[in-house]
C-alpha cells in the first residue's frame, strides 16, 4: 500500500481527501521533527519511535590493506511495536477502544476534521 492507497482508506473514515493528506503529512512530518530533535514518540497501543546510534567499525585484514573498511558512525529510526498493534496483527481482529478515542477528541478540543464539534 503507497501513501495515496493510505490516504484513501483513511478517508473512508469520514474525512475528506484533502483533510486525510494534510493529517497524514503533518503527523509524519512531527514524528521526523521530533526524532531529528532526539526526542522519542510515543503513540499509545501503535508503538514507539526512537533514534538509534551505530557505532562505527574498522573492517578487514590488516595484512591486505584493499580489504579494509571503515564505517562511520551514523543514526536511524528504530520503532517498537505497542501492545495494541502485535494482538491486533496476529489475532486478525482489531477492537477500538472507543473511550479512549472518545477522550483523545476531548483532549484536542475545537473541530476535529469530521465537521464534528467536540464540547469543552
Amino acid at each position: 500500500m503507497d501513501k495515496e492507497d493510505f490516504v484513501r482508506r483513511f478517508s473512508r473514515k469520514g474525512y475528506t481527501l484533502a483533510v486525510s493528506y494534510r493529517i497524514i503529512d503533518d503527523l509524519t512530518e512531527a514524528i521526523i521533527e521530533s526524532l531529528m530533535d532526539g526526542v522519542p514518540v510515543s503513540l499509545h497501543g501503535f508503538g514507539s519511535f526512537e533514534v538509534r546510534e551505530y557505532k562505527g567499525r574498522h573492517l578487514g585484514d590488516e595484512s591486505v590493506p584493499e580489504s579494509i573498511l571503515d564505517y562511520d558512525n551514523y543514526k536511524y529510526p528504530k520503532f517498537r511495536p505497542g501492545l495494541t498493534f502485535k494482538r491486533a496483527i496476529r489475532s486478525g481482529v482489531y477492537h477500538r477502544h472507543e473511550k479512549e478515542h472518545a477522550l483523545v477528541k476531548n483532549k484536542i478540543g475545537g473541530i476535529i476534521g469530521r465537521g464534528e464539534r467536540v464540547d469543552e
